[in-house]
C-alpha cells in the first residue's frame, strides 16, 4: 500500500468482546455462528456472520453470509459504514 501525498492518517483502538459456536449438523454439515463488538475510540462496532460447511473428500465448501457495522468520527465528521453480503469459500485439508 503506497501513501498519497498530504492524505491524513488516523488510527482507531477498541476493545473487542466477541463469541463463536460451532455446530456437527452430521458427518458433513456444520454451522458456525460468530458476532462481536466493539467500544473505545470508534463510536462502536459490530460483525455477525453465518457459515455453512460441507465436508467433500479433502475440502470444506463454506456458504455464509457476513454483517458488518461501524461508527467513526473523526476530524468533526460522523462516519457510519455498513457492510453486508453474502460469503462463499473453499477449505483445504492436508
Amino acid at each position: 500500500m503506497s501513501d498519497v501525498v498530504g492524505e491524513d492518517h488516523k488510527a482507531f483502538s477498541d476493545f473487542m468482546l466477541g463469541a463463536r459456536y460451532t455446530w456437527a449438523m452430521s458427518e458433513r454439515w456444520g454451522l458456525t455462528l460468530r458476532g462481536d463488538g466493539s467500544s473505545g475510540d470508534t463510536e462502536g462496532t459490530w460483525k455477525s456472520s453465518a457459515i455453512a460447511q460441507y465436508r467433500a473428500g479433502n475440502g470444506v465448501w463454506l456458504f455464509g453470509y457476513r454483517y458488518l457495522d461501524v461508527e467513526l468520527k473523526a476530524d468533526g465528521a460522523n462516519i457510519h459504514l455498513t457492510m453486508s453480503g453474502p460469503e462463499i469459500g473453499i477449505g483445504l485439508r492436508y
